[in-house]
């Protein structure tokens, strides 16, 4: 024999038990309007089916304001496709009244009584049809009928202040007051008894009332354009209820002490009907609400009765549950820079992953693949990367306090917190709590972001990859070898001078806060870079203030290029060596290193001695210019290079001539070399005049060149 199986409500009418499956049950709620109702403790409130003379009694619920009380009840009916019935009340035990429809939806717009409708052909053995028939009114009273109706003077009080109908707009408001009534009663009835209803019978219950009132009052009555509009009304009342569970989360962190269902069923219920009716609320509520997500953990029997009771919950419809949190989670990421939706996300992964908890983790290790199932994100990566792109929340670490517990009991929502970080984010994060793995992918991910290659935080990712605790042997051996290939090919290939200039400051000022790998392959890379770019260090690099850390990192970079550039020219005269000094930029940052004292201890033996021939050489030079013993190739070295053989001067400390005077031999000599041009090419034309007319001018053409 088939067990027989009992419904829950708000006041035990539906807790019937039917053996007969020949009928079908129906639990009717009702309100029932003053302009009906005289006395609700005295008059009794009834259901009658077509054809059928047949009373069925419904029982008072509860008084609500301005004179309105709500009625429910259980009555059978036999199984058919379509069931006609009204509301009756009996007055006084000696007046029946009819309820009153007005059905202006059909386009017939005159007073009359009309049946309510219901179906039952679609009713299942175990089922418990909830019927909410809204608002039971009277019939309108014109002026002359007042004294043939008992009702007549109760009117004639003021209870009621409309005696007489204006017409069918003036009706079709009190219909509109009449449905908004019924959807905020009907709601407030149901929510207050969540500690009775569980997850997917309140739903289902829900569900009824919303079937319910829209089939009377927009089907039949036609109080709204659209369906659309009719949810609209629903959602505006709908959210005052779940914003009032959503309090009750504020109010008490430990959901169990303050409703008797779990708190996780409850907060599903909350999502599920927010995002069915595309309700909205901000941020700090909706932060609550994915706490409450959040379930319980047995961590000593490695399981969590709060998963266990949502699928118990929504047996029939754990799909649909999946599909809304998936789309409120989507909502948050591409609306709100709250990380509230990673409470979320273990519940999200069991639904939609199909893992379990406390599950072993896979040995997979496709974190690099183009679908990012690996992280747990397939479904919402591109809403992920808007989040990334307005993410400011400043402390991942505090958010990882609050989510580890939960990485052993769903091994996807490390990867899912990792992914969601930003890479300052992910650079300031405490790792202790953050598997291995995980640390290692999301490494691999950002040390090939070609655009971060240009912040120096970059280069801390690196360090903190090489330091990654990893068992010595093959694996740790091979992944180094990994990183240090890496990192010196993309070092390696860096050509612009941002890039350049990026590695340059690190080498220089913090060389110190990386392990010694690292700093092997940063101090290679400067060398080389500092080849390339350098003009990194100028006259400006070099003050005072310099601390010593920095003037012996810029002694490594100027020792090397010195080697470089002397490694394969050799100068041995002082034309040589002056053009070398004009052309070769470094060699005015050498000029003042080494005639500052404090700056000098840099410079190796061998690059001194050189420098001090060097500062000899331009010594002499000074001198010829002030002389006008200059030879001339040295006179247009110095004119073809003057900013930096200016440069060179002033950096000279102990000179001997004034700067000014060196300026002004410069000047001259440069007047007179014009004018030495210019008659030489007078007299060279001279000479070719002569020779080319028989002269014999040979003899004075050497002198000339002599002179």
């Amino acid at each position: 024999m088939m067990a027989e199986h009992v419904y829950k409500s708000d006041t035990g009418y539906a807790n019937a038990v039917r053996r007969d499956y020949t009928d079908v049950e129906y639990c009717m709620h009702v309100i029932v309007a003053p302009t009906i109702l005289s006395d609700s403790q005295k008059d009794k409130v009834f259901v009658k089916f077509l054809g059928s003379d047949d009373s069925n009694p419904l029982k008072f619920k509860r008084e609500l304001e301005d004179g309105y009380v709500e009625y429910e009840g259980v009555l059978k009916a036999k199984k058919g496709n379509l069931i006609f019935y009204k509301y009756y009340v009996l007055i006084n035990g000696s007046e029946e009244v009819k309820e009153f429809i007005y059905r202006q939806g059909d386009g017939k717009r005159k007073k009359g009584i009309w049946y309510r409708t219901m179906g039952s052909k679609d009713i299942q053995k175990n089922d418990v049809y909830h019927i909410y028939d809204g608002v039971v009114q009277g019939e309108p009273l014109d002026e002359k009928d007042k004294d043939q109706n008992i009702l007549s003077k109760w009117i004639s009080k003021g209870l009621k202040k409309v005696s007489k109908w204006m017409g069918n707009d003036e009706y079709q408001k009190i219909l509109l007051i009449d449905a908004e009534l019924a959807m905020k009663e009907f709601m407030r009835g149901l929510f207050a008894d969540i500690n009775n209803i569980r997850g997917e019978e309140l739903i289902l219950r829900f569900s009824d009332i919303v079937q319910g009132l829209r089939k009377f009052y927009y089907m039949k009555e036609k109080l709204w354009s659209s369906v659309d509009d009719f949810n609209k009304t629903i959602a505006e009342v709908l959210k005052t209820n779940l914003m009032s569970l959503i309090n009750r989360f504020k109010e008490s962190p430990q959901i169990s002490d303050n409703i008797v269902n779990s708190g996780i069923t409850t907060a599903v219920s909350i999502v599920y009907l927010k995002e069915q009716y595309d309700i909205t609320f901000n941020t700090i509520d909706l932060s609550h609400l994915c706490k409450a997500l959040l379930p319980n953990l047995d961590k000593a029997q490695r399981q969590s009765a709060d998963l266990e009771d949502i699928n118990k919950s929504y047996p029939t419809k754990i799909r649909e549950v999946a599909r809304y949190l998936l789309s409120m989670v989507k909502r948050l990421l591409n609306n709100s820079k709250s990380p509230c939706w990673l409470y979320c996300i273990p519940l999200l992964h069991v639904l939609q992953e199909g893992i379990y908890p406390y599950q072993d983790v896979p040995k997979a290790i496709n974190h690099n693949d183009p679908v990012p199932r690996w992280w747990g994100i397939d479904n919402i990566s591109s809403e992920l990367e808007v989040y990334k792109s307005k993410s400011d929340f400043e402390s991942p670490s505090e958010l990882v306090q609050l989510l580890h517990p939960y990485f052993e009991m769903d091994y996807l929502l490390p990867r899912t917190f990792v992914a969601s970080l930003s890479f300052n984010q992910f650079v300031a994060l405490d790792t202790k709590h953050v598997p291995p793995d995980v640390m290692l992918a999301a490494f691999y991910y950002f040390v090939k972001d070609e655009k971060l290659s240009r912040d120096e935080s970059w280069i801390y990712l690196w360090n903190d990859a090489f330091s990654t605790e990893i068992p010595a042997g093959n694996v740790k051996d091979s992944y180094i070898d990994f990183l240090r290939t890496s990192l010196e090919s993309r070092l390696g290939n860096t050509v612009y001078e941002y890039q350049l200039k990026t590695i340059l400051d690190v080498f220089c000022e913090r060389l110190d806060d990386f392990g010694n790998i690292l700093q092997e392959i940063l101090t290679k890379s400067a060398l080389k870079a500092f080849e390339i770019f350098t003009d990194y260090l100028s006259l400006n690099s070099f003050a005072e203030s310099t601390n010593a850390r920095k003037l012996q990192q810029y002694g490594k970079l100027l020792h090397h290029i010195f080697d470089k550039e002397f490694g394969r020219n050799k100068l041995t005269d002082t034309t040589s060596v002056l053009q070398h000094a004009l052309v070769w930029s470094p060699f005015v940052v050498f000029t003042k290193v080494y005639c500052n004292t404090n700056f000098q201890r840099v410079l190796k033996d061998k690059c001194k001695e050189h420098m001090q021939k060097s500062i000899a050489i331009m010594h002499s030079v000074c001198q010829e210019l002030i002389t006008g013993n200059i030879t001339i190739q040295n006179l247009k070295n110095i004119l073809s290079a003057e900013s930096n053989f200016k440069s060179i001067v002033k950096e000279i400390k102990d000179l001997r001539f004034d700067f000014g005077t060196v300026e002004a031999s410069i000047d001259l000599k440069r007047k007179q070399l014009l004018a030495f041009e210019s008659d030489k090419a007078a007299v060279q034309n001279f000479v070719y005049i002569c020779e080319n007319s028989g002269g014999k001018f040979y003899v004075h053409n050497s002198r000339l060149w002599y002179i």
